[in-house]
């Protein structure tokens, strides 16, 4: 969680359990019933989302921020999410 702005270093996951990243990623995926690059890609559209409706950031720098290289990359998996634009979501709160 509090690494969610910065690219996830699976090696240094690793390091801290203790463990193969790939044993933790199937433990993840048993416990939580999805993969976590689908948990981390979800937690950085919430944060994102959140962003935009407490903030006056630029969306592209949110987007940049939670690691989208576009804010058409952006646009399109937040819609995808969340069934709105990230600029009608700011606007409609």
């Amino acid at each position: 969680e509090e690494n969610l702005c910065d690219n996830v270093d699976y090696s240094e996951i690793s390091k801290i359990i203790l463990s193969p990243i790939s044993t933790f990623q199937k433990f993840f995926c048993l416990t939580t019933g999805m993969a976590l690059s689908e948990y981390i890609r979800r937690r950085k559209l919430s944060c994102a989302a959140n962003d935009l409706l407490n903030t006056n950031e630029k969306i592209i720098d949110i987007a940049v921020k939670y690691g989208y290289e576009s804010a058409d990359a952006f646009s399109v998996a937040f819609k995808r999410a969340y069934d709105v634009s990230p600029s009608l979501a700011r606007q409609n709160k």
